[in-house]
């Protein structure tokens, strides 16, 4: 009849006509779920009082005194099944009826689960803000159900917990370094993700790796365990200013070594007039960010530029200054 839970092996639908759920001869039919050595693993009991049955079935309908495999009939990869009901009276005594059963997946017996993740930006700067992203997916080559599924994902030291947005399921109340995320069920082929989002503490060291790694697991075994666990690397950096100045008569490009707000003042040689050449943040790019100072310059003389990095709620964390002469070469 096809495999109903995703262990590569078929399955039986067996009828028994004169079963008596809800009354009189109504019938009934067993999905037996087969084990490779031909024992029965498991039965799902279908008839007019279990098994998800919408129908309605009278006393001498014999539901089950045939039964046949259609093929999958609705795209969802499982195989529908044709019930004979003999003694149906629609229309008249004994005229009969087929039944077309469109079935759910059975749930699987065992579950390939497998779990990806990624993590931006990466090298990211202390103080800010680091994404992480997990992928769960039920990669069972059948189209058995997975349940239970649970991710749990271990945060790094240097790290603090600012949220979690799943696609499906919850997360719990995050207390200390694990986030657990309860995914609930997933059918074969389907994906769902949690994006986690911390904080880099101020107190981290520059160049420190960062290690977070994550597990997943359901209710039934993975034949494959290899793809089970991840772990992703981050850097974490200090931003450091170097400001270096290309001075081509009334432009001066401003490089900074760092993926963050930049922000940038000139210092005219008349009355030390202060004139704002380049306000950020700068666009989110690689570094080194280029400013591209547009105030007019003095024709000659010798000017200062002060580039300076900026976080969200640390301000200027580092600065650098230069001096250069506007004069022609």
């Amino acid at each position: 009849m096809g495999d109903f839970d995703g262990d590569l092996v078929f399955d039986l639908a067996v009828g028994a006509s004169g079963d008596a759920d809800g009354g009189n001869l109504r019938g009934a039919v067993y999905i037996l779920f087969m084990n490779a050595n031909g024992t029965v693993k498991s039965e799902q009991k279908i008839s007019d009082t279990e098994g998800g049955f919408s129908g309605v079935l009278d006393n001498f309908d014999q539901f089950g005194v045939s039964v046949a495999g259609m093929g999958d009939l609705d795209g969802d990869l499982v195989s529908e099944l044709a019930v004979g009901a003999f003694g149906d009276a629609d229309g008249g005594a004994s005229r009969g009826a087929v039944w077309i059963l469109f079935m759910n997946p059975g749930t699987a017996s065992t579950a390939d689960l497998s779990l990806a993740k990624s993590d931006s930006p990466d090298p990211v700067a202390v103080g800010s803000s680091l994404a992480y992203t997990l992928t769960v997916t039920n990669e069972s080559p059948g189209p058995g159900t997975a349940t239970g599924v649970v991710v749990t994902d271990t945060l790094p030291t240097g790290v603090t917990f600012k949220s979690a947005a799943p696609s499906q399921g919850t997360v719990d109340p995050v207390t200390g370094a694990e986030v657990v995320w309860n995914v609930g069920d997933l059918v074969q082929g389907q994906s769902e993700t949690l994006e986690i989002l911390v904080t880099i503490d101020s107190t981290t060291l520059d160049g420190a790796v960062l290690t977070n790694t994550a597990v997943v697991a359901g209710g039934q075994p993975d034949p494959v365990s290899a793809n089970d666990t991840v772990e992703v690397l981050t850097t974490a950096v200090v931003p450091v200013c170097t400001l270096e100045l290309s001075p081509s008569y009334l432009t001066v490009n401003v490089l900074l070594g760092a993926n963050v707000a930049v922000t940038a003042n000139l210092w005219g040689t008349v009355e030390s007039e202060i004139i704002s050449i380049f306000i950020g943040p700068a666009a989110v790019t690689e570094p080194p960010i280029n400013a591209t100072i547009t105030a007019p310059l003095p024709p000659s003389g010798t000017v200062g530029i002060l580039a300076t990095l900026t976080l969200p709620g640390l301000g200027i964390i580092c600065s650098d200054f230069k001096t250069v002469d506007t004069g022609a070469p």
